[in-house]
């Protein structure tokens, strides 16, 4: 039922569609037989008027249609569906050659191109054996070109240009065994990255390298990407910043590090990125700042500073940047202002401090910068004007209360004079219990003139061992030690129970030290009233500091003329 529905609508599409269809597969065939026959007629069959063809006046022989015929057909195929090599090779033509689906090409030499199975060109070039050999183009499997260049065995070799898929210039230069190894290199932006050798994809060898902007940021030798060995690395400005060793991408070795102005601003050896061993700093005008050696950034062991004229600063000992150790330090004149120890950038320890007029000022025990400990303090014209003990910068004469008439001459030397006030409770006179230092002191005088005139080889001698006379167990004597020079003066005292002789009063005459006493203790009064008591009864000030007594006697413009130290009662 449905077929003679049916049938009435497919029988002519089958008649005037199908069967002539099938019938042309059979063309060729039909065609080729045709033509034989033909030719059979043509050459088979003697010459007669039928063996010609008239064109105008002319005969032209079937037979020499027939054979120029044969001949194009044959050139045809040889030239056009099946040309030999020499031939593609005369006419500069590249034959088409599909690969399989991994790319493999037949074993075929010459110039050609190569199609994937969908008919996208995959190479264009020559080739050797079925690999790319010689100049040619690598396509991608979107058609976009991946390189074009040099080739050989199917790998990049030679001069060449690398593409990303985007079509951007990726590299360029010399290739060796499928990479670059000298050339240059692109970002996605088309900008310069790097020019110079290679090894494995990474910096190797001689190169430079650059930023975005095309400025050059590194020009020298890499090992594995980063620079080592010589090189030169440049600041944000474009300037120089730094030219010598890397090791690690890190200065090291000799190198030489500039300013973003391009001044020079150190010279000398680098270890791991910081300067390390003998160098210089100078400053922007070229003058050598400081010479010697540094240790991790820092000047560090012997060196010599510079002022900016030139002029020396310093000599001697750094540690962490900062004089420590012995050094001398020097004025803007290059007169000494100190030499000794430092510590930290400070005086400490055994030094010497000079004045303007290039004479000691001060010599003895420093710490954290002030004279602390013994020490001694002279005038310009280099007399001494006190010697002993000082405490945070100043001098401490009542250091002197608690010691031995014997520990204060090894210190001072031997006494200008020595008086024997009382033995025991007794006194010998009330002129030598004075508390007038002025008049003591007029007393020491006359008394050693009057023993120098009487002995004057014993007279040394006498006041030399004095102390030991008095003090020889035989009596509990109260004695005067009188330094002169030194405006000092000493009370001490035999204990009768422990039996040892110490300094139980200090007096001070009118001069540098005692104002710098005074001062000091207005100043420490009025700061902390708990520190340092005072009172006052007309022109005496009473002091009470710690467990020192202070008695200081002023004339009528209120400069101190005497001071008498004592230890506070228990």
């Amino acid at each position: 039922m449905i077929a003679k529905i049916v049938n009435p609508f497919i029988n002519p599409i089958k008649r005037k569609i199908l069967m002539p269809l099938k019938r042309a597969k059979s063309w060729p065939k039909l065609l080729a037989k045709w033509l034989v026959k033909k030719l059979k007629q043509i050459f088979g069959s003697e010459l007669s008027r039928e063996s010609y063809i008239r064109i105008g006046n002319l005969y032209i022989a079937k037979k020499l249609i027939a054979i120029i015929l044969l001949v194009v057909l044959i050139l045809y195929f040889f030239i056009f569906i099946k040309p030999p090599k020499f031939v593609n090779k005369w006419l500069n033509r590249k034959p088409a050659i599909t690969v399989s689906a991994a790319g493999a090409a037949p074993n075929y030499t010459g110039a050609a191109k190569l199609y994937n199975d969908q008919g996208q060109l995959l190479f264009e070039g020559e080739l050797k054996d079925g690999q790319y050999e010689g100049n040619g183009k690598v396509y991608a499997e979107d058609g976009s070109l991946l390189y074009e260049g040099e080739l050989k065995a199917g790998k990049f070799e030679g001069q060449g240009k690398r593409y990303r898929p985007d079509g951007t210039l990726a590299e360029e230069g010399l290739f060796a065994g499928g990479a670059l190894v000298q050339g240059s290199l692109y970002d996605e932006s088309g900008a310069l990255v790097y020019t110079g050798a290679l090894a494995n994809g990474l910096y190797e060898g001689e190169g430079t390298l650059y930023a975005p902007d095309g400025r050059v940021l590194y020009q020298g030798s890499f090992k594995a990407g980063i620079p080592d060995g010589q090189g030169r690395k440049y600041s944000d400005s474009g300037s120089l910043l730094y030219e010598g060793g890397f090791s690690n991408g890190q200065y090291n070795g000799e190198g030489s590090l500039y300013d973003e102005s391009g001044n020079l601003v150190y010279q000398g050896q680098w270890l791991a990125g910081q300067k390390s061993g003998a160098g210089k700093e100078l400053y922007a005008n070229g003058a050598i700042a400081f010479e010697g050696q540094f240790v991790s950034g820092k000047r560090n062991g012997p060196g010599t500073e510079y002022a900016p004229d030139g002029t020396i600063r310093y000599v001697g000992e750094f540690s962490n940047g900062l004089y420590h150790g012995p050094g001398t330090l020097f004025d803007e004149n290059g007169g000494t202002l100190y030499e000794g120890t430092f510590r930290n950038g400070v005086y400490h320890g055994e030094g010497k401090l000079y004045g303007a007029s290039g004479m000691i000022e001060y010599e003895g025990t420093f710490l954290s910068g002030k004279l602390n400990g013994n020490g001694s303090w002279y005038r310009e014209d280099g007399t001494l004007i006190f010697r002993g003990k000082f405490a945070d910068g100043e001098p401490d004469p009542a250091a002197f209360l608690g010691m031995s008439p014997v520990a204060v001459e090894a210190l001072l030397g031997p006494s200008t004079g020595n008086d024997v006030l009382s033995y025991g409770s007794v006194p010998l006179s009330a002129d030598d219990t004075s508390a007038d230092g002025t008049e003591e002191i007029v007393e020491a005088e006359a008394s050693a003139e009057t023993t120098a005139a009487a002995d004057s080889e014993t007279a040394g001698e006498t006041e030399g061992s004095l102390t030991a006379d008095l003090f020889d167990g035989t009596a509990n004597p109260v004695v005067r030690m009188r330094y002169q020079d030194l405006k000092l003066t000493f009370i001490a005292e035999l204990d009768a129970e422990t039996g040892d002789t110490a300094v139980t009063e200090v007096r001070l005459g009118a001069g540098p030290v005692l104002e710098r006493l005074h001062r000091q203790l207005e100043e420490l009064a009025k700061q902390d009233a708990e520190l340092v008591g005072k009172s006052s009864r007309g022109r005496t000030d009473f002091y009470s500091w710690g467990d020192k007594f202070y008695i200081i006697e002023r004339d009528a413009e209120g400069v101190p003329k005497t001071a008498t130290i004592q230890s506070a009662p228990a």
